[in-house]
């Protein structure tokens, strides 16, 4: 079936081409005395153009329909197609990182001090400064090598259930600068700990207790294991010599542990019909937050004969506990943290509750302050009121991959709270981070030029990055002004940055370690940037493209203002390709004053274009589009291809299509042009008939026809790289089908 914009073609009274259907390119011909309704079929890697006859000057339907057969007729039909091995441009997925999506919800959180270190799951785990409750700030991250899932302190040392890759030892002395200290490959994953004395007991699935001696942090010796048969490990709680364990399929028992070598079970109990998912401990009685049964109170006084006391339900899914003195709290999923007075414990009762989030999953205490995490990150709250909770900070950790640059075959990440990644490309199916920088803020955009890197942070400001040694990156210079920084762009000595609100903010960094801004120009909510010739082209998601001349950086003028909705903008030539929720727009900026609207693409949503060459790139909704704009009279689409849905940034190199793809981290595509010969329609004469030729290919080519698709002749025409073609010939009464041949130089 031929595609829409050809059948709009069928009755002009010229040659045509297209370019779709079966990867080839086909130009048919035809005399303006007669209309037809065509239908084409792929014969042997042609196209076959079949005709029937109809009345002059009656509209054409849309649609092609009915049954064709071959027809001998009055009027010339040509079919001309590209003849080469592989017919489309071709968009290959190679490789992603980190390799996984990553989580903005931690699952663990544990205090020494000041510090809080939050699990990430298998972005590792986060060192939070929370000496100023109300402004908590990370100090740095670890990478774990498994699923970080909980962690509890002892010392100088954090001690990290790892999910698949066991016990982690990381010497945090120097908040600034973790160290791994030991690793202990444990049986099945590791998904909580405790540590009580010099002892860590860690659970792992399926139900086995692990008890290991940490005297010596660097160098845990397992003691003993106690393995459950009927179990589904969540949490675990320590007194004494027992350990009580919450048992995910209901059941909630005791592990006497006065031998850590021969530990072995004391006592079960069934405290619900529901799942156990948490235990805390207070004064003889272990309250369990177990799912939709909502906390459960068990006494424990008899480790060896646990009972259930006292049981409080709530609409919610209760997935967390942490108790002090007589209150239990309690995180409740779709309610935030619910405060429960035990005093009691045959008959809890809420009292206050709080809003720090939709899915809590761990806490900790530390005086009259609980430090919660859920799918908001880390929140403090004030407990000295039990019935009064006040929220005094929130720290939350997106690693969302925002913007993407490359140099070589070095790749650069915009990471939002990930901060800045460089990753290796040389091997595209694995890349590998080589150096990263972090404490910048909420890195948003970044372009790279020379030995520097200049990257954006939301509420922080432009950051010059020295990234000459790419395993070790340095921020050697900050400069911030008002608005919410989101895209910057760098022509000679100064870098333009989309500050949103906060429009056009222009910087001179010739020296890089003091980058000062030199201009403004207001904006109601600059997105992207794109520069060339000291003409800046601004996307505004409200305004539209705006076309400033900043070739007097401390007094940018305004050009003109194309009225639109503009999330990504790039430039080829005297074409700016400017994408929002409406698709891709390519508008002629030829004459700066006057931008005048060329083509649009239907891409669908998309936040981001990027050009290389002749070339457009962007990847929306639809797909990824890749246009050729070699010809801007006529942009020809070469492949949508599906990458399942837009993303927000995009670069191309020599070698890599390379896309931020938010949580999901930067995926590397390739593109293989160097097989597609492209033709074009001309005119058509009653001699003949003429096309243009596009390929890359520098060695010979040559046009031959056929009446049967087997045998083909020459047909004596020598082919340019790129050029007219005219091909002679008379209105013969009969098909006749034409091709392109290339011939490889020796």
């Amino acid at each position: 079936m031929l595609n829409s914009r050809v059948r709009q073609s069928l009755w002009h009274d010229h040659v045509f081409g297209i370019e779709s259907l079966g990867g080839k390119c086909i130009v048919v011909a035809m005399r303006k005395t007669s209309f037809l309704m065509l239908k084409a079929s792929l014969i042997q890697g042609c196209i076959r153009v079949f005709g029937k006859r109809r009345a002059p000057n009656r509209r054409a339907s849309s649609a092609i329909t009915g049954k064709a057969k071959p027809w001998l007729f009055d009027v010339l039909v040509v079919a001309l197609c590209a003849w080469h091995s592989h017919a489309a441009t071709q968009v290959k997925f190679q490789g992603e990182w980190p390799g996984y999506g990553r989580s903005t919800t931690p699952s663990g959180v544990a205090l020494s001090g000041s510090r809080a270190l939050v699990c990430y799951g298998r972005d590792g785990i986060d060192i939070v400064d929370c000496s100023v409750p109300t402004s908590l700030k990370r100090i740095t991250t670890f990478d774990t090598p498994g699923d970080a899932t909980r962690v509890a302190f002892s010392g100088d040392h954090a001690f990290v259930a790892d999910g698949p890759a066991g016990l982690q030892v990381i010497n945090v002395s120097v908040p600034s600068n973790p160290v791994q200290a030991a690793n202990v490959p444990l049986n099945g994953s590791t998904v909580a700990i405790q540590i009580s004395a010099n002892r860590a007991y860690v659970l792992c699935n399926p139900t086995a207790l692990v008890i290991l001696d940490i005297a010596s942090p660097a160098h845990p010796i397992v003691l003993g294991t106690y393995t459950h048969n009927n179990g589904n490990a969540r949490d675990l709680a320590v007194s004494g010599h027992h350990v009580f364990i919450a048992n995910g399929n209901k059941e909630f028992f005791t592990v006497d542990a006065a031998d850590p070598a021969k530990p072995v079970l004391a006592g079960t109990c069934n405290p619900t019909s529901w799942t156990v998912e948490d235990v805390a401990l207070a004064n003889g009685y272990a309250c369990l937050a177990t799912g939709f049964g909502g906390l459960s109170v068990v006494d424990i006084t008899n480790p060896t004969a646990p009972t259930a006391s006292g049981r409080l339900s709530f609409f919610g899914f209760v997935a967390c506990a942490a108790v002090s003195g007589n209150y239990v709290f309690a995180g409740e999923y779709g309610f935030g943290l619910d405060i429960i007075d035990i005093t009691t414990p045959t008959n809890p009762a809420s009292i206050a509750t709080i809003d720090i989030g939709q899915y809590p999953t761990d806490m900790a205490i530390s005086g009259n302050r609980v430090y919660v995490v859920s799918d908001r990150g880390l929140t403090v709250v004030d407990v000295d009121q039990p019935g009064s909770p006040a929220k005094l900070g929130t720290y939350s950790a997106e690693r969302y991959a925002q913007s993407v640059d490359s140099m070589g075959d070095k790749l650069y990440m915009a990471d939002g709270d990930g901060g800045l990644h460089i990753i290796s490309l040389s091997n595209p199916a694995a890349p590998v981070r080589l150096g990263h920088v972090d404490g910048i803020g909420y890195a948003t955009g970044v372009a790279v030029s020379g030995q520097y890197a200049f990257v954006t942070c939301k509420n922080t400001g432009l950051h010059v990055v020295d990234v000459s040694s790419p395993s070790s990156p340095v921020v050697v210079g900050n400069a911030n002004a008002w608005g919410e920084f989101t895209d910057v762009a760098v022509e000679g000595r100064y870098a333009h940055v989309a500050a949103r609100y906060g429009g056009l903010q222009i910087f001179d960094v010739n020296n890089p370690s003091s980058p000062s801004r030199v201009g403004f120009h207001s904006s109601s909510a600059a997105s992207s940037v794109a520069v060339s010739g000291g003409i800046a082209y601004v996307a505004d998601s409200v305004s539209g493209l705006l076309v400033v001349d900043v070739r007097n950086p401390s007094a940018p003028i305004r050009l003109a203002t194309f009225k639109g909705s503009y999330h990504g903008v790039a430039l080829v030539g005297t074409h700016v390709f400017a994408v929002g929720g409406k698709g891709l727009d390519m508008i002629d900026v030829g004459s700066p004053q006057n931008p005048v609207l060329k083509h649009h693409f239907d891409s669908g949503y998309t936040e981001a274009v990027a050009a290389r060459g002749s070339k457009v790139f962007a990847p929306g909704n639809a797909g990824l589009w890749i246009i050729d704009v070699s010809d801007p009279s006529n942009p020809t689409t070469l492949a949508v291809a599906d990458i399942g849905g837009y993303a927000p940034d995009i670069c191309v190199n020599d070698s890599y299509v390379c896309l931020a793809r938010g949580a999901n981290g930067a995926h590397v595509y390739s593109i293989n042009f160097s097989d597609v010969i492209r033709l074009y329609s001309r005119a058509l004469t009653p001699n003949g008939f003429s096309f243009l030729i596009s390929t890359p290919f520098t060695d010979n080519h040559t046009v031959e026809f056929s009446h049967d698709l087997i045998t083909w002749h020459d047909a004596g025409r020598h082919v340019p790289t790129n050029g007219e073609i005219l091909v002679h010939d008379t209105p013969l009464q009969e098909q006749k089908f034409y091709r392109v041949v290339r011939f490889p130089s020796p």
